[in-house]
């Protein structure tokens, strides 16, 4: 969990130096990033990505699973969540066309 950390503090210096010249204003992170961290250190690293974005105008993207979402102080996550849910529920669901049985 420690390098994950690493790697997770890393790229937010990369961006924040990158910023304002560099293109894409998009920085991206996935749930792997997360595994084997405490979720107390899961909900300060989302904490500081959510304020250091909002401060240096960059769009931060987390991939979570809603089960391992802790809670954040002083942000409302549910005003930053967006409400998409992937299923193969149903014949019409799935992901990019492909079922998974």
């Amino acid at each position: 969990g420690i390098t994950n950390m690493l790697t997770y503090c890393f790229d937010l210096t990369l961006i924040s130096i990158a910023l304002p010249s560099r293109t894409p204003r998009v920085l991206v992170h996935d749930s792997h990033i997360f595994d084997g961290v405490d979720s107390r250190q899961i909900g300060a690293a989302i904490r500081t990505g959510y304020f250091e974005s909002a401060e240096r105008g960059y769009q931060h993207l987390i991939t979570l699973n809603s089960d391992n979402l802790p809670p954040v102080e002083d942000v409302e996550l549910s005003s930053v969540i967006l409400p998409v849910r992937l299923t193969d529920e149903y014949e019409d669901g799935g992901l990019f066309g492909i079922r998974f049985r």
